[in-house]
């Protein structure tokens, strides 16, 4: 049974491996011509940074892309004596982006949320949200970009 298994992974590898497969985050065939950027100018700036070294210079289809960014800060626990011990973030990211050379537009719409603890000392509370905050825009940005592949490679 066991070298069964192993000669039907073996057999599954080289034919996978024969037919030309890529895995999906391989396929780069997307030329990024001109970002354009709205909402929060750290987001924007981490955003914009990622989808250009995503972007692929020699080959692909050219796209223009409008990106609007928001983020909300809300309290999401407080302690008995009415202390704040847990904020809650929510960033969000409307994407519509056109094909230059067909003129065809689409859009899309991505999120993400997480929380970080208050602590006794101020600094390690900025601490805690900067590193949520960068932790929430690496997220943001790598559901993006699989949408807009996914998003283009279908029309």
């Amino acid at each position: 049974m066991n070298f069964k298994n192993v000669l039907q992974t073996i057999f599954l590898t080289i034919l996978l491996m024969g037919c030309g497969f890529k895995p999906l985050n391989q396929q780069t065939n997307l030329i990024i011509s001109q970002i354009d950027l709205k909402g929060e100018k750290k987001i924007n700036y981490h955003l914009k940074n990622k989808l250009y070294k995503f972007s692929n210079t020699e080959k692909g289809k050219k796209i223009s892309i409008n990106i609007e960014t928001e983020t909300k800060k809300t309290i999401k626990e407080k302690n008995i004596s009415n202390e704040i011990i847990k904020y809650e973030m929510y960033m969000a990211a409307k994407v519509t982006f056109k094909l230059i050379e067909s003129s065809q537009e689409k859009a899309f719409s991505v999120n993400t949320r997480g929380d970080f603890n208050v602590s006794n000392q101020y600094s390690t509370t900025l601490n805690n949200e900067k590193n949520l905050s960068n932790s929430l825009i690496n997220d943001l940005s790598n559901k993006i970009i699989k949408n807009l592949i996914s998003k283009v490679n279908d029309l």
